[in-house]
């Protein structure tokens, strides 16, 4: 699945940061966006859409967590695997961590979607570097990448 050059556009929503005290703006899918989620670069500049219903990583990360038992013990969210097998964009990787202050970069634990301000226009992530490999290189990646969110 390769959706990179398709776009969406989304309303961004006014928080203000816990920690910076700065008002930020930051995209949030609606109530209809089912399987869809937001990832943000780690930088917390970008983001970028994820599509997990037929996204065949995600049914690979989801599968090899379910067939390994050695990772079923682990409590993973496959999710944030996910973010961490994306394909970088300018360099960049994501994170599943949702939202992060764009100045200061911590982890908003509180926000909401009451004030809607402009939109935006969201690029899809992908996959496509990891999809080229050999499914035992994947396994050892997604349990890197297992070892990095737990």
């Amino acid at each position: 699945m390769d959706k990179v050059a398709t776009l969406r556009t989304v309303h961004n929503f006014k928080n203000t940061c816990q920690n910076c005290s700065n008002d930020i703006e930051f995209p949030l899918l609606g109530d209809f966006a089912y399987g869809e989620i937001i990832f943000q670069t780690k930088d917390a500049k970008d983001f970028y859409i994820a599509v997990l219903i037929d996204n065949n990583t995600f049914s690979f990360i989801t599968e090899t967590l379910q067939r390994n038992k050695e990772l079923t013990n682990k409590e993973v969210d496959p999710k944030k695997v996910l973010a961490l097998l994306a394909d970088k964009v300018n360099n960049k990787e994501l994170t599943a961590d949702y939202p992060l202050c764009p100045i200061c970069g911590i982890l908003l634990t509180s926000y909401g979607d009451n004030i809607r301000t402009t939109t935006r226009e969201i690029a899809y992530a992908s996959w496509g570097e990891f999809e080229r490999l050999e499914p035992d290189y994947k396994i050892e990646l997604i349990k890197k990448a297992i070892y990095q969110v737990t």
